[in-house]
């Protein structure tokens, strides 16, 4: 299949607003290293889901700037993207702060959790707007 027959579908803020909450709780909650590894999974999907249809998004910007529906949708994701990762964050912090971790490091590798801690050092929900206003600087 190629790109340009992708199928694409925004993804709105409103169901990681909802979704993500439920997957840190899940995280807290759990009982087993597994239990969060299956929050993860669900994670891993929404995720994956987000960011294949923003790529898409930018990309089909990116082969036609003057494309009505592809200059709003990359707008949009550029609006929502930084509230995304502030969302992502309390993902982090959940796997960061779980009493089951040294399973978790086991099943997942130290490196995650190291890649996690710079990211948790390098963004703050104190700056969502400054993120915001940056990518609308880029983008013009």
């Amino acid at each position: 299949m190629k790109v340009s027959q992708l199928p694409y579908e925004r993804v709105r803020i409103e169901e990681l607003r909802e979704a993500m909450p439920q997957i840190v709780e899940r995280i807290r909650g759990a009982k087993s290293a597994e239990e969060i590894l299956a929050a993860r999974e669900d994670y891993r999907k929404l995720l994956k889901r987000f960011y294949t249809n923003a790529a898409l998004a930018q990309m089909r910007y990116t082969l036609n700037t003057v494309d009505e529906f592809y200059v709003g949708e990359n707008e949009y994701y550029d609006e929502i993207g930084p509230e995304a990762q502030a969302l992502n964050q309390e993902y982090i912090k959940a796997m960061m702060e779980s009493p089951l971790r040294p399973a978790l490091e086991e099943k997942l590798g130290t490196l995650v959790f190291k890649q996690w801690e710079v990211e948790l050092k390098s963004m703050s929900p104190a700056i969502i707007e400054d993120m915001v206003e940056e990518n609308k600087v880029v983008m013009e």
